[in-house]
């Protein structure tokens, strides 16, 4: 892309903790995951994924364009309790944590999930995309981020 009329970019990326496509069901919810342990997780590679998002950043920068960066949580992450799990995966959380220490730009998707889930269903029953309840959380924290760069 070039700079034309863009003035924010914002990179959405499905961080999947879970690599295949076995179904649990439970709680009349459909989720994929390998197993119900962690130790099945993927092995996640923090300094390659900071380093393609400096990249993407340095572009963005070089083309006066703001980069924010957006993981998507999987289901399985944010209701690790319905398939289940003994504990929620930490890897979003530091993800995050570490995006700020880089200066990456980033809406902390997982934890906003976290404070909201129990209010109403954040993903579709039947499969693993968002609902309306999760767009109407995060549409908010992207608009945040355009503005505060307007």
């Amino acid at each position: 892309f070039t700079k034309k009329n863009l003035d924010i970019f914002i990179y959405c990326n499905n961080i999947a903790m879970f690599s295949n496509e076995k179904v649990a069901k439970s709680s009349n919810q459909l989720f994929f995951c390998e197993s119900c342990d962690y130790t099945t997780c993927k092995k996640f590679n923090y300094d390659k994924i900071i380093e393609s998002l400096k990249s993407y950043k340095y572009y963005c920068d070089s083309l006066g364009i703001v980069f924010v960066f957006l993981p998507c949580p999987d289901k399985e992450s944010v209701y690790f309790e319905f398939v289940p799990f003994s504990k929620q995966s930490s890897t979003l959380l530091t993800l995050d944590s570490i995006l700020c220490e880089n200066n990456i730009n980033t809406i902390n998707s997982l934890a906003i999930f976290n404070k909201n889930k129990k209010k109403s269903l954040l993903y579709n029953y039947d499969d693993t995309h968002w609902s309306a309840a999760g767009v109407s959380l995060i549409a908010p924290e992207i608009l945040k981020k355009y503005f505060a760069y307007q």
